[in-house]
């Protein structure tokens, strides 16, 4: 699994998919509380983790800003 970042398209027409991605991305389960995740990724200056199943199947993308939206909508019990 790997992350095609837009500089990556810098390394020429004949690289593979392979060449150009960064490898092994931080992924997450969606079992995670949001609130926990959205303040690690706020520490680690990250604005997107994937989501995958403990296999390792691809579920989403959860991007901070939404899920930073999301949190400061939740009820506070």
């Amino acid at each position: 699994m790997g992350v095609l970042r837009p500089e990556a398209l810098q390394v020429g027409d004949d690289a593979t998919v392979e060449q150009a991605m960064a490898p092994g991305p931080t992924t997450v389960r969606a079992s995670e509380t949001l609130p926990e995740l959205t303040e690690r990724m706020r520490q680690a200056n990250v604005s997107s983790m994937l989501v995958t199943t403990p296999e390792g199947r691809l579920l989403g993308i959860l991007y901070r800003d939404e899920a930073e939206r999301a949190v400061g909508q939740m009820p506070v019990f």
